[in-house]
């Protein structure tokens, strides 16, 4: 398998990792707070990896790329 994935295809990957997250989180209480931080992470990376934004953003969303898998790579 390839080690670069299009757009498309890293934000089809995000997606349904997203999408399994939530189901997987479903199961939890809506008290607690790990379900509700794996999903906002989540969404953080959907957003991160999908938006398309103008080229002005380009360098904060490589930083907080960056920052993500950082912390992603610490859990």
């Amino acid at each position: 398998m390839s080690d670069s994935y299009s757009s498309q295809e890293l934000h089809t990957r995000i997606l349904k990792l997203t999408i399994a997250l939530y189901r997987v989180t479903d199961i939890l209480p809506d008290q607690e707070p790990i379900k509700w931080m794996m999903r906002k992470k989540a969404m953080e990376a959907l957003t991160l990896f999908t938006e398309d934004s103008p080229a002005l953003f380009l360098a904060l969303r490589m930083k907080k790329r960056e920052e993500f898998a950082i912390t992603i790579h610490h859990l």
